[in-house]
C-alpha cells in the first residue's frame, strides 16, 4: 500500500515518512503543484493521501502573488477541489493547524481531518485500518456472511443514549444480531470483521462522520457493500451531491426526529435486500 504526502522535506514530513514505513507501508513525499498536476498520476498511484491543507494554502497564497492561483474556497485553492475531478480517488486524509468546515472536508472527498498536533499512533490506527479496507487479508476477503445466516447490523452513533435505544428495539422487536461503535474508526473495524447486513449511522460525528464511513467502504474492497440508513437532521440541500466518492445504491435517509416503528421498517427492509443479495 502507497502513503502520497503533500509537503516538503522538512522535518515533520519525514517522520511522517519514518513512521508509515515502519509500520509496513510504502511512502513517499510530493509538492502540492505535483497533486494539482492531473498528469502526474498521484491520483491512480497512491492508496491514501495525506493532504496538508497548511502547506496547500502556503503554495496556493505563492501562485496568488505570481497571478496564477484560481478563486479560494474557505481559505483553500479552488483548485484542491480533486474530488470530483479525478476518476480513481486514493483516501484522503486532510492534516491543519487551524479547523475545517464539515463543507470544504466534503469537497475535497475527505475521509478524516486530524489537526495539528496530532498523535502519531492516532494516524497509525487511521493508515492500518484503511490498508486492511485497500489490502484485506485472506479470511477477511471469504467473509463472515457466507458461515451464518444471522442478521447483522451495526449502529454507529456518539450518542451513547440513542445507539443503546436503537440496539434494544433491533434486538427485542425484530432478533437481529446488533452491534454499537461510537466513532468512524471503530465502525470501519467492525465492518471488516462482522460485515454487518446494514449500517444505522449518524451524520454528525467527531472524526470521521457518516459519510465518511460510506466514503471509505465504498473505496475498499469489503466482500458486500451493507445497506445504509442515515438518520440526519440536515436537510436535503446540505448534503453532499451524489458524486463518485459516495455510493448512490442501498442509501436510506431517515430525518430526525424520527419514530422507531418508522427506523424499524426501514431497516428490516434493508436487510431483506441486503441477506438477498448475499445469499
Amino acid at each position: 500500500m502507497r502513503v502520497c504526502i503533500t509537503g516538503n522535506e522538512s522535518s515533520f514530513y519525514r517522520i511522517l515518512v519514518s513512521n508509515i514505513v515502519r509500520w509496513g507501508y510504502e511512502a513517499v513525499i510530493v509538492s502540492p503543484e505535483h497533486i494539482w498536476n492531473m498528469e502526474t498520476n498521484i491520483h491512480t498511484e497512491s492508496d491514501i493521501l495525506l493532504y496538508d491543507l497548511d502547506m496547500v494554502s502556503r503554495s496556493s497564497g505563492s501562485k496568488q502573488e505570481e497571478g496564477k492561483a484560481e478563486q479560494k474556497v474557505g481559505g483553500v485553492g479552488s483548485g484542491t477541489r480533486i474530488a470530483p475531478v479525478w476518476g480513481k480517488l486514493p483516501l484522503l486524509i486532510a492534516l491543519g493547524s487551524g479547523s475545517v468546515s464539515r463543507v470544504m472536508l466534503e469537497e475535497l472527498g475527505a475521509i478524516a481531518f486530524l489537526q495539528k498536533p496530532f498523535e502519531m499512533k492516532q494516524l497509525q490506527r487511521y493508515v492500518q485500518v484503511l490498508g486492511r479496507l485497500i489490502a484485506p487479508t485472506e479470511s477477511e476477503q471469504m467473509g463472515v456472511r457466507s458461515r451464518t445466516n444471522e442478521i447483522r447490523v451495526l449502529v454507529v452513533d456518539d450518542d451513547a443514549f440513542v445507539a443503546k435505544t436503537i440496539r434494544q428495539s433491533l434486538e427485542e422487536k425484530l432478533g437481529y444480531n446488533v452491534v454499537v461503535a461510537h466513532e468512524g474508526l471503530e465502525a470501519l473495524e467492525v465492518c471488516l470483521d462482522w460485515q454487518p447486513h446494514c449500517i444505522i449511522t449518524d451524520v454528525i460525528m467527531p472524526w470521521m462522520n457518516g459519510y465518511q464511513i460510506m466514503r471509505c467502504l465504498a473505496a475498499g474492497t469489503v466482500q458486500m457493500m451493507p445497506s445504509f440508513i442515515v438518520m440526519t437532521a440536515l436537510t436535503q440541500k446540505v448534503r453532499p451531491a451524489e458524486s463518485g466518492y459516495l455510493p448512490t445504491k442501498g442509501v436510506v435517509y431517515v430525518q430526525k426526529p424520527f419514530r422507531m416503528g418508522e427506523l424499524l421498517t426501514m431497516v428490516e427492509q434493508a436487510c431483506m435486500q441486503s441477506s438477498g443479495a448475499s445469499s
